[in-house]
């Protein structure tokens, strides 16, 4: 993809820094040094290769402002109908003992008793492949078991072969493992041609693709192929893949063994799913032996495949994947196919990641005070509405002017309230409550729960209490009495869901003029999207017009603004503040929903749902001309007034579209 891009689009490239191959792999890719197989096919090789691509999203971007990508499901072309067959056969007693000595050569590959230069995961891995293809190819001298998918193989294509001889319907059999040497040692091709013939099927209509050693002869047997005259071919992906046009009478193909490649698969495929096949519908037969490397290695090939085409058609969110070239299996998937217990598979990965948490922990502790961190928010309005702005909120004159050349209708705000932030809900079409459903489950339930060790039911009740106080100032002895724990719980609770990004405490305005004010914090849940789903909101219009509405705006409001700040890149928790208390000199309380300061200057803002907004709204902003050496801004009313409004001299009402 790299060399593609460089010769399309070497001036991106350029501009993005990436025109050196180092740079990026270093972008879009992890590297890992395995062993694998050395090309002349006599030993093995260290090998350093891409273990993982990352970034996909954005490598895909990029790619596709040159590429202009169609896959055969968008094509729709007029390709015969594939029946898809597995054919399941069960292991022989030698194969069973085989498979389980292949776990004890991983185990002691995994515990270091064995140079990478005499075994490796990589060698065990083609001797399952091997074995599960026919035990023969482990030991010649074991007997040819009657129930093997080499014998099944041949059953079938015999049965199709006398079904279809008056049409003269041809069939293709892929093997990529035991092809023939001409040196008299047992392989499956031979074997399989053998078999064929003594059942009665002319020698003449057998062929082997690798006896068509130069293009002439490749081109008379392809000839052949089409016309009938040869009824089944034998080859490889490598031998048999692109260029070999054999399809006019193809109707049936064999996977005899499991390709090592998604492209492999999509390679003997094309074979008979193609253009100018006579046939209207066509079998693909895939040979599985039972507990043996065949069925988990097919799953892993599907999965792969799958990953490749929504990659290529946008359609997956997913930001990486591993390598899916990759053709060994690892020690954890040796040892559960060995076993036959998959959990084995999942404590190993399992353990894998306890190390790589615990790595990152490490990391980022010899790291303090050397590395910046950045928020990374749900997304904001600007996004979802696609609004090239990105100035921090902030109510000056230059910002308003500045913002009005940008502005876009927010007219289903409402929606977007409920629905909430997360790309996902945005990206695809997914159900709003089965995903905060998962989210609430895997995430909060498990994850957050695991750090601070209470039963799902009181945690549950502890994440319902605090959602429904979402706009609030905060009360930890009201949850504690609420949920049945104790202050101090409920302190070390609500710490872990802020620093976790689920939860934001906004903090008092504090100054030595203002000594009446109020010292707690305000809780704002980050995504209001997940508080309607704590709080049992199941749709936008049941949500506007209930008691809770009012809350709702105000958080919904307090989140878009702090993402204004770090979707730019800057520090909210010294500058954006609340205000409530009593002035020295009367017993009236004020309350400014949110004071911002910047450059000695602070700002009241007030939050309203109101779409006619009045001066008296905010009649609590004059307590901030107390302050000394400080300078009173602009008001603002952030409300659903239609256009811009000046209320009196230093206030206007401003709708939600100018944040």
């Amino acid at each position: 993809l790299f060399t593609l891009m460089r010769y399309l689009q070497s001036d991106t490239l350029h501009q993005m820094g990436l025109q050196h191959f180092d740079s990026w792999a270093a972008q879009f890719g992890e590297t890992t040094t395995a062993i694998e197989l050395a090309p002349e096919g006599t030993g093995y090789r260290a090998k350093t290769r891409f273990a993982k691509f990352v970034n996909l999203p954005e490598l895909m971007s990029v790619w596709k402002e040159t590429a202009d990508i169609q896959t055969a499901n968008m094509l729709n072309l007029p390709t015969p109908t594939p029946i898809f067959e597995n054919i399941v056969v069960p292991p022989s007693d030698a194969q069973k003992e085989m498979v389980a000595a292949l776990g004890e050569r991983a185990e002691a590959i995994h515990n270091g008793l064995v140079d990478a230069s005499v075994d490796n995961m990589l060698c065990i891995t083609n001797d399952g492949r091997k074995l599960a293809l026919d035990q023969r190819l482990i030991n010649p001298l074991l007997p040819d078991d009657p129930g093997s998918k080499v014998n099944s193989c041949i059953s079938k294509t015999f049965e199709l072969w006398e079904k279809t001889a008056e049409a003269k319907l041809t069939q293709v059999i892929f093997c990529d493992q035991s092809t023939p040497k001409g040196d008299g040692s047992f392989n499956v091709y031979d074997d399989i041609k053998q078999k064929l013939i003594s059942r009665g099927v002319p020698p003449e209509e057998i062929a082997f693709i690798h006896d068509a050693d130069t293009d002439t002869k490749k081109a008379a047997l392809f000839a052949k192929v089409r016309s009938g005259q040869v009824r089944v071919i034998l080859g490889s992906t490598s031998k048999m893949g692109a260029g070999t046009n054999i399809q006019d009478k193809l109707v049936a193909l064999h996977h005899l063994d499991v390709p090592g490649r998604p492209s492999d698969v999509e390679q003997q495929e094309g074979r008979i799913l193609r253009q100018g096949n006579q046939n209207e519908s066509v079998h693909i037969f895939r040979y599985l032996t039972e507990s043996t490397f065949d069925a988990y290695m097919w799953q892993i090939l599907e999965n792969k495949q799958k990953f490749i085409g929504q990659v290529m058609t946008s359609k997956s969110p997913a930001r990486s994947c591993e390598d899916t070239d990759e053709v060994s299996l690892k020690y954890a998937e040796v040892k559960a196919l060995a076993s036959g217990n998959p959990l084995i598979m999942e404590k190993t990965e399992l353990d894998m990641q306890v190390s790589k948490l615990q790595l990152m922990k490490g990391v980022s502790e010899s790291l303090a005070g050397r590395v910046s961190i950045s928020e990374l928010s749900g997304l904001s309005l600007r996004e979802i509405y696609e609004v090239p702005f990105n100035r921090h909120f902030i109510p000056t004159e230059e910002y308003i002017q500045e913002r009005e050349k940008q502005l876009k209708s927010y007219s289903n705000i409402w929606e977007i309230i409920h629905k909430g932030s997360y790309p996902e809900l945005y990206v695809i079409d997914r159900d709003w409550q089965e995903f905060y459903s998962s989210y609430v489950s895997t995430y909060i339930e498990r994850d957050i729960h695991d750090l601070i060790s209470a039963d799902s039911i009181t945690f549950s009740k502890f994440l319902t209490s605090i959602a429904a106080r979402t706009g609030e100032i905060l009360s930890y002895t009201n949850i504690a009495n609420e949920v049945g724990v104790s202050e101090p719980t409920i302190k070390n609770w609500i710490s872990v869901l802020e620093r976790t990004g689920i939860i934001y405490l906004l903090q008092p305005y504090s100054s030595s003029s203002l000594s009446r004010a109020i010292k707690s914090p305000k809780i704002y849940f980050r995504d209001t999207g997940l508080v309607c789903y704590l709080t049992k909101w199941l749709t936008a219009d049941a949500l506007k017009n209930s008691a809770v509405a009012g809350n709702l705006f105000e958080t919904f409001i307090v989140s878009e603004i702090l993402k204004s700040y770090s979707n730019e890149g800057k520090d909210y928790s010294f500058s954006i503040f609340y205000y409530r208390g009593k002035d020295k000199t009367s017993s009236k309380e004020n309350e400014i929903d949110l004071v911002i300061e910047e450059n000695g200057v602070v700002y009241p803002i007030e939050i309203k749902m109101s779409g006619n907004p009045k001066a008296s709204m905010a009649s609590a902003n004059t307590v901030l001309d107390k302050i000394p050496d400080k300078k009173r801004g602009t008001g603002i009313i952030l409300c659903l007034i239609d256009k811009k409004t000046y209320l009196r001299e230093n206030l206007i009402a401003l709708p939600i579209e100018y944040l």
